[in-house]
């Protein structure tokens, strides 16, 4: 994984940005290195400094993408330690709003297909290191009572994952959501129908 931001250097991260951001708006298979030094304004040999090639930069910008993702789960469990965990907190971990550039792109699509070895290793990191931290989260929000005490967390946790794998690539292509559509909003109701329900149960 990457090392800690402060001690990155200035180039490293204009490199990385620059990556990502031609890599979600054009594509991984049409992104060379000569074009990401190029926007970034760096050389060659700055870019080799850093990374061995076009796929270990695609390994370190879904490290980055992963990182931002895992902190903001860390920081809700961590703060529900010192204080109760809220709705607003809790949801929060479903908020995909930063992410909506990286998910309406065919960024993921493409490396699924050109560069499986990626998804594993994303899903290992998935699995090792934002899993555990998801299943204390659950455990915390099932103490604070915000979801049901009969729940088995473990069953929540993989089919949540699951539903929102499946709803991200249901979406593209589908009659019902447009790029025009607002992703935050739209998953926000999502999840609001996934938790809250939609059935009004007797004497509610």
């Amino acid at each position: 994984m990457l090392k800690d931001s402060n001690r990155k250097s200035k180039k490293l991260e204009v490199i990385l940005f620059t990556a990502e951001k031609l890599f979600l708006s054009k594509g991984v298979r049409s992104i060379t290195v000569e074009e990401i030094t190029r926007e970034a304004k760096v050389s060659k040999a700055t870019f080799y400094k850093y990374f061995a090639d076009k796929q270990d930069i695609i390994k370190h910008v879904l490290e980055k993408v992963f990182e931002t993702n895992f902190k903001k789960l860390e920081t809700v469990v961590e703060s529900g330690k010192h204080h109760k965990l809220t709705y607003e907190s809790f949801m929060s971990v479903f908020d995909m709003d930063e992410y909506e550039e990286f998910f309406q792109s065919g960024f993921i699509e493409e490396l699924r297909e050109d560069y499986p070895e990626m998804v594993t290793l994303y899903t290992q990191w998935v699995k090792e290191i934002r899993l555990p931290k998801y299943q204390e989260l659950m455990r915390m929000a099932k103490v604070d009572g915000l979801i049901r005490v009969d729940i088995d967390t473990d069953f929540l946790i993989q089919y949540t994952l699951a539903m929102r794998h499946a709803m991200i690539r249901s979406l593209q292509g589908s009659p019902y959501y447009t790029k025009e559509d607002n992703l935050k909003e739209f998953i926000r109701q999502f999840y609001d129908l996934y938790l809250n329900g939609v059935v009004n149960k007797p004497g509610s």
